[in-house]
């Protein structure tokens, strides 16, 4: 709740039942309500042969830093398979999900892109535009194109880098010959 002198009262709640990721919404609703937010979440289907790990690993996994999982590389020693697979649109009101995944694929941060060229555009009139990268081909990179409204695919490029390409285009940063990729 806004107050007068520009304060506002927040009181934290549960949304999503597992952690959601990288979260980002219509950023036309910056300092204001919004109603939908989209991120990333890990999936139920973990492939043959996969295990969860602890659940002090998976808290310890998530407690790293970005630099650490590259690093360490801890998301391969204890996921067989990749662990984010969904890109996911939550109504923050209630707790509605609806998400895109594909197994074998790890998803960067999703970008909300508005549809601007509506005269009155619904909060969730647009794009979402998702890189993911391939476990199983490291130099294979898709840019993915999803209905904001309904998460369904619109389109997708992929092709093939010069080298492993990184995981996000939150940033990040290497020395010349670094392996930053999963694999």
């Amino acid at each position: 709740m806004w107050r007068q002198d520009n304060t506002v009262d927040v009181t934290p709640h549960d949304i999503v039942p597992e952690w959601f990721e990288f979260p980002r919404i219509n950023y036309s609703r910056n300092g204001k309500e919004y109603n939908f937010a989209y991120g990333v979440r890990a999936s139920e289907e973990r492939g043959a042969g996969s295990a969860l790990p602890e659940p002090d690993t998976v808290s310890n996994i998530i407690n790293s830093t970005v630099l650490e999982l590259l690093t360490l590389n801890l998301i391969n020693m204890h996921f067989p398979t990749f662990l984010y697979f969904k890109i996911t649109k939550v109504d923050v009101n209630t707790g509605k999900l609806t998400s895109w995944h594909a197994k074998g694929i790890l998803a960067s941060e999703p970008i909300f892109v508005p549809n601007n060229s509506l005269p009155h555009p619904a909060e969730d009139d647009g794009v979402i535009l998702v890189a993911l990268l391939h476990q199983d081909q490291l130099d294979k990179t898709t840019l993915l194109i999803l209905d904001a409204k309904n998460m369904a695919e619109v389109g997708k490029v992929e092709f093939k880098t010069a080298g492993a390409a990184t995981s996000t285009f939150h940033g990040q940063w290497a020395t010349d010959g670094a392996k930053v990729h999963f694999n």
